[in-house]
């Protein structure tokens, strides 16, 4: 159980009155308190009230969305439970259904039939989203075939996510401070101001995330799958006049932590041999618990790693040309993993990724024009969509000294084979895909 304390500053005014008779009516606070929210969406690339708009779609306003505690895009859970979220191997290793559908391979080299957009901009694997997200100030889930109308063909839905914009007429912050079991501790903060009143205003924001692993070691006192992380990101808001606005931002997360152990479920034929080999050197081979007494193992020297750098900027540029209303988004993301991995997850010496042994990389330039507008009861739309997208996966596997224990037995193996086995021969596979 995790509890977050949030503290606002806000620029405060005081308005003095004459005293005069109560009226018997409600207080404009006591109103404002009671008022319900309205969700403005752009499910259609255009901003609607959310009951106006004729697509499937769950919006969530900004005042929901803080007081609900989501900071990261796998929470969502929580508030459109149509969502499902699948991370197997790691945030690299990760997938989105919608209604129960979605693309379930983690192949790199596979496109997420469930877009993500954060602020206007494609994230291309759905790895590449699951970050922290900032304030935010609105999440729209839309069900179903969206087309390509937000960049890409996103046959089974969209999670179109807006962060908050920076003020132009007042300074304000928030600091949240939050703690939890597994001795988690988080703290974020946010700033804005404006640099010149009604022309120019920044926006600066950052969290730091920790909490230790909740799986432990069977053969160490280390404890797997713990939370290291932080997030920043400034957004600077220029509108020179009515019919021109620019918006720059530029973010950068980093995550240094180590997943992902896997816990017994059901002793295999080979659950005995395992123990046996392990405990020839000491070692706990599958540990004799309970699944939800979360203990592992794994062999002495290997690292669970998992390191990720995840940046980028954009600019979006918004003109009235009178006639319609003209949109650019420019942005680059960059977005690094790598792991390492002792993956047959017993005390036995099987196989194994070495530290940075298995690199996961996207480099993406995107560019999309929109030109909208309205005439009499015509209401339209044209645009067009550029992406420049490099993926890499360089992944090199090694076999550990019990290797050949294991398999030895195995009709492709032949004695000159095994003859000649080293620990830690393996092979070395590297995609690119453009």
């Amino acid at each position: 159980m995790n509890l977050r304390y949030s503290i606002s500053l806000l620029a405060l005014s005081v308005a003095a009155s004459l005293a005069g008779p109560v009226a018997a009516q409600q207080s404009p606070a006591a109103s404002e308190a009671n008022a319900v929210e309205e969700v403005i969406v752009t499910a259609t690339r255009r901003e609607q009230r959310l009951i106006e708009v004729p697509v499937a779609v769950t919006a969530v306003g900004g005042v929901q969305l803080e007081a609900s505690g989501v900071t990261d895009i796998r929470e969502l859970t929580s508030l459109a439970p149509s969502v499902q979220f699948q991370t197997p191997g790691g945030g690299a290793d990760s997938s989105i259904r919608i209604r129960g559908i979605g693309t379930t391979s983690t192949n790199p080299g596979l496109e997420s039939s469930v877009g993500v957009l954060i602020d206007g901009v494609i994230r291309p694997r759905t790895g590449v989203a699951l970050s922290e997200l900032g304030d935010l100030e609105g999440i729209e889930v839309l069900r179903g075939p969206q087309g390509t109308l937000f960049g890409r063909n996103t046959s089974s839905g969209l999670i179109n996510i807006t962060t908050r914009r920076p003020s132009l007429t007042s300074t304000g912050g928030r600091v949240e401070l939050g703690v939890g079991n597994y001795d988690y501790r988080r703290a974020a903060a946010s700033f804005t101001t404006p640099l010149i009143e009604d022309k120019v205003g920044l926006r600066l924001e950052g969290s730091y995330e920790e909490r230790d692993g909740f799986h432990k070691d069977a053969n160490s006192s280390e404890t797997m799958d713990l939370i290291d992380r932080y997030f920043l990101r400034g957004k600077l808001l220029i509108e020179p006049n009515e019919r021109v606005r620019w918006l720059l931002s530029a973010d950068y997360t980093q995550r240094d932590e180590n997943c992902c152990m896997a816990i017994l479920y059901r002793a295999g034929s080979t659950y005995s041999t395992v123990n046996t080999l392990a405990g020839a050197r000491g070692y706990v081979g599958y540990p004799a618990s309970q699944t939800f007494d979360r203990v592992g193992a794994k062999t002495p020297g290997r690292f669970n790693q998992e390191d990720i750098q995840d940046w980028g900027v954009s600019a979006q540029g918004d003109y009235d040309l009178g006639f319609a209303n003209l949109t650019s988004i420019t942005a680059f993301r960059s977005w690094d993993a790598r792991r390492g991995q002792d993956f047959d997850h017993s005390g036995v010496d099987l196989g194994f990724f070495e530290p940075n042994g298995f690199l996961q990389g996207f480099d993406v330039f995107t560019q999309e024009l929109r030109l909208q507008g309205t005439k009499g009861r015509l209401d339209w739309l044209v645009g067009a969509f550029y992406s420049d997208e490099e993926v890499l996966l360089d992944n090199a596997y090694r076999m550990g000294a019990d290797y050949p224990n294991i398999y030895g037995g195995a009709a492709t193996f032949q004695a000159a084979t095994l003859a000649a086995f080293t620990p830690g021969d393996g092979a070395r596979g590297i995609f690119n895909q453009d």
